[in-house]
């Protein structure tokens, strides 16, 4: 699989994570999202164990997340907003507060 150079969906979520728990936790809670709502999402897999590329620390992704920490999801339906975790002690807390929160769920129910 090639490594990501940017962003790559045009419309709904995108997704960029790699196979650790805080990634697994939001990959969840989107799935959820996807069968009781039909939102349906992109991946791109982030390789963070590669010291050689680096991928989370290229402009690209920093542009997305300064901190160069996954999981980061873009909603490209929402203007490309950028959502990642603020605090390492979060553990993916604003990832699934932004789902929870936002028009996605609101809009369910007006």
């Amino acid at each position: 699989m090639a490594e990501p150079a940017g962003l790559v969906a045009k419309s709904g979520i995108e997704f960029l994570s790699a196979g650790t728990p805080n990634g697994h936790k939001v990959s969840v809670l989107l799935e959820e999202l996807k069968e009781a709502y039909g939102k349906d999402y992109s991946v791109q897999s982030i390789n963070i164990f590669d010291n050689d590329k680096k991928t989370q620390k290229q402009p690209w992704y920093t542009a997305l997340n300064p901190k160069g920490r996954i999981p980061t999801i873009v909603d490209h339906d929402r203007r490309g907003f950028a959502v990642f975790e603020t605090a390492k002690a979060q553990m993916s807390g604003d990832l699934v507060k932004y789902f929870t929160q936002s028009t996605l769920l609101c809009d369910r129910y007006a």
